[in-house]
């Protein structure tokens, strides 16, 4: 089984800490069973604007906005990650159903 099992959209992504490494993020979190990310928006000046600023949706690469800042704190408008060997149930941005800490 899968140490580790994350909630987030396919067109978003995690932004690493320089000098960090996705094992060493999760390393420090190994004793919590679920955390939860926080929204970073993007800004529009990343975004293509060769059709003026009425059509730069249309350009984005990724979402527009992307995750940071690891809280341990439970917030029900982020999205999250658990160790799935210690949840009962999941939702789409948060499980309520899971023991230990989180």
């Amino acid at each position: 089984m899968t140490k580790w099992m994350f909630f987030f959209d396919v067109d978003e992504f995690l932004h690493v800490p320089v000098k960090e490494t996705i094992s060493s993020v999760m390393e420090s979190l190994e004793e919590y069973f679920q955390f939860t990310i926080e929204l970073m928006p993007m800004s529009s000046r990343v975004c293509y604007s060769g059709d003026g600023p009425a059509r730069t949706y249309r350009k984005w690469g990724i979402e527009k906005l992307a995750y940071r800042d690891v809280k341990k704190v439970p917030r029900r408008d982020r999205k999250y990650a658990v160790q799935p060997e210690n949840v009962f149930a999941i939702g789409v941005h948060m499980s309520q159903n899971l023991q230990g800490k989180t």
